[in-house]
């Protein structure tokens, strides 16, 4: 039987060679090679209300992202699934900003829970002002993610694996659990295209 590290490294994780997985790595990869272009250089003491929420957003948003990513690696990936709804907040936030200036007085006054808008709300808002989807219910979209978070009995299938005959619930490392990988990729892909950018809208004119 083979031995499983007690810890896994880039070069022998469970899930090397995923394409998901790789497309998820190359956005973190662009994440970082802007961060070093649009963020580093700027003094956060010279940034206006608009800028000091997204640059403090995009830092939460990228360090969710390896957080995941490192979880994936190590095969929590139950982990990485309760943990996305957060950085899926945070992305929803970074373009509710974009499209809501005025709110990011809220943000900075503490995001006061009976004055800012839920997560739904703000999805809602976005699909309204975007990509208009009939009928999209915030918090019908959000269900699973909630379900997840919260506990609630339909977030059983994520930590369990085995076939029809042998189902079982997964305690420390899901190590192949393919289907589970890649949608947690495939989730947080398109939040990190909306963090960098918003990202690149910011900043990419405060060091031309």
């Amino acid at each position: 039987m083979k031995e499983i590290p007690i810890i896994f490294t880039p070069g022998n994780e469970p899930f090397l060679g995923r394409t998901l997985l790789k497309h998820f790595d190359d956005m973190l990869i662009v994440s970082m090679e802007r961060y070093d272009e649009l963020l580093k250089p700027i003094d956060i003491n010279n940034l206006n209300k608009s800028e000091l929420a997204t640059y403090q957003l995009v830092s939460q948003t990228i360090n969710l992202a390896f957080s995941i990513r490192e979880l994936i690696r190590q095969g929590y990936l139950f982990g990485a699934k309760t943990m996305f709804r957060s950085l899926l907040e945070r992305s929803t936030m970074l373009y509710y900003f974009y499209l809501e200036p005025s709110s990011v007085e809220l943000w900075l006054d503490g995001w006061p829970y009976r004055k800012a808008p839920s997560l739904a709300k703000m999805l809602e808002v976005i699909n309204e002002k975007g990509p208009k989807m009939k009928n999209f219910k915030g918090h019908e979209f959000l269900e699973n993610h909630n379900n997840v978070v919260h506990g609630k009995l339909e977030s059983l299938i994520y930590n369990m694996n085995g076939d029809k005959e042998k189902l079982d619930y997964v305690f420390t490392k899901d190590l192949s659990n393919t289907k589970l990988c890649d949608e947690i990729c495939a989730d947080c892909i398109p939040q990190m295209v909306i963090m960098l950018s918003m990202m690149i809208d910011k900043f990419h004119k405060k060091n031309t």
